[in-house]
């Protein structure tokens, strides 16, 4: 697929969906986010993006302050006026939130517990605490279950998730099944059950010693009372974990893969595309960014490249002279001062051969990118089953420098991944 190079013009489907991207750290992951919610609000959806990167990066890439904001709650931003010509009547919303695991805990309990007093006694038990700030797994099946439930708020046409790197992108898929696990497991009945009984079993009675030297009869009894407490909501919150589970394999939800085509990562950014495609979750697209422009890898483009490092006298010789004031003077090398006859005819033969041998190293390194594209998309037709999901997009996006706070750069970016996730949607 050739590297997007205009922005692209297209109509929106009437169908929300929520778009979650994952990648490596370090792939423009992040901005990826921002471009794609950025592009489809000014196409005149109402848009939310949500971050549960703990770094929060995206809000920097909007110039958004947050102090003294609730970042939990939805902030909607103004768009950009560089970026609405032509579209200011048409443009639709934009919306950023940012997880606050305490509060998005205490959030679900309040909407599961129907009982107050029992709700205050959970919000303000020190287990309970300890989970929602804190828990392995907690966090990210937090982060889960706050995109479904704002998923169905109805207020907004399409959600988009910016995730943490690496590793940590995989725990939020697996986070709400063993949290279910958690809270209807056996282990848990067992810990709770001696404070429910005047009498310990014997036979269970050097286990339970065990416990209570490693943790202490205090703990013992927060943890029990805890989960006493929790009984009343606890098939409540498992439902609510599956109900999780159902949405990230739902058509609903959008996986959308961010990484770059760098050589010297390709072992493990292929590692992280097989796994994900090792698991039960459908890919809609992997988004290559900074990928080099395709006229680096033409074999003319590149013969003549090596014919001006090779032979620059030659080379020069054979421009017009016009010509040559044009690249020299595009180069700097005298400023606006000008030149002479004879500073121009030592210095372009130099000039030249720079230019031939640069254009050789980046021909190089645009040759690493497309092994490792190739190497995608062998991947991708090799894993996914023939008539089975719908052929994965892989989209490459021109390298731009630094475009972050760029809205323009970053609408750019958004408009490409946007028509191709479009075009390939079912």
């Amino acid at each position: 697929m050739d590297t997007v190079s205009k922005r692209e013009s297209y109509s929106l489907p009437l169908r929300r969906s929520v778009f979650i991207l994952g990648g490596l750290g370090g792939v423009g992951k992040t901005t990826s986010a921002a471009a794609l919610s950025l592009s489809l609000a000014l196409k005149g959806a109402r848009v939310l993006v949500i971050t549960v990167d703990p770094a929060k990066r995206l809000t920097d890439t909007f110039g958004l302050n947050t102090d003294g904001l609730s970042t939990d709650d939805p902030i909607k931003i103004s768009l950009p006026a560089s970026v609405l010509a032509g579209t200011a009547d048409s443009a639709g919303e934009l919306w950023v939130s940012m997880l606050d695991t305490k509060a998005s805990f205490d959030d679900l309990i309040a909407r599961l517990c129907d009982r107050e007093g029992e709700r205050e006694a959970i919000l303000a038990n020190a287990v309970y605490k300890s989970i929602s700030s804190g828990f392995a797994y907690g966090s990210e099946y937090i982060a889960m279950e706050r995109v479904l439930y704002l998923h169905e708020q109805n207020k907004w046409d399409y959600l988009v998730v910016d995730t943490p790197p690496g590793e940590n992108f995989f725990t939020l898929f697996s986070a709400p099944k063993r949290m279910a696990q958690f809270f209807s497991s056996k282990t848990l009945r067992f810990l709770v059950a001696p404070y429910r009984s005047k009498f310990l079993n014997l036979a269970s009675k050097p286990l339970y010693d065990i416990v209570n030297r490693l943790l202490g009869i205090e703990m013992l009894l927060q943890v029990s009372e805890f989960f006493k407490l929790f009984e009343s909501v606890r098939h409540k919150f498992k439902k609510r974990a599956e109900e999780v589970e159902e949405m990230l394999i739902s058509p609903i939800t959008k996986h959308v893969l961010i990484t770059t085509l760098d050589s010297l990562r390709s072992e493990e950014i292929l590692h992280f595309i097989e796994r994900f495609l090792d698991s039960r979750y459908q890919l809609s697209a992997v988004i290559c960014n900074s990928a080099l422009p395709e006229f680096l890898l033409d074999e003319e483009n590149i013969d003549f490249a090596r014919r001006l490092s090779g032979t620059p006298d030659q080379a020069a010789d054979a421009l017009p002279t016009e010509e040559l004031r044009g690249a020299i003077a595009s180069l700097g090398l005298k400023g606006d001062s000008g030149y002479d006859a004879e500073e121009r005819d030592t210095a372009l033969p130099g000039l030249l051969k720079a230019l031939g041998e640069n254009f050789l190293n980046y021909a190089l390194l645009a040759a690493g990118q497309n092994a490792v594209y190739e190497h995608i998309a062998s991947d991708l037709g090799r894993k996914l089953p023939v008539g089975g999901q719908k052929q994965t997009a892989v989209i490459k996006l021109p390298y731009l420098v630094d475009p972050a706070g760029d809205m323009e750069q970053i609408a750019f970016l958004g408009d490409a991944v946007s028509s191709a996730l479009f075009e390939n949607s079912d």
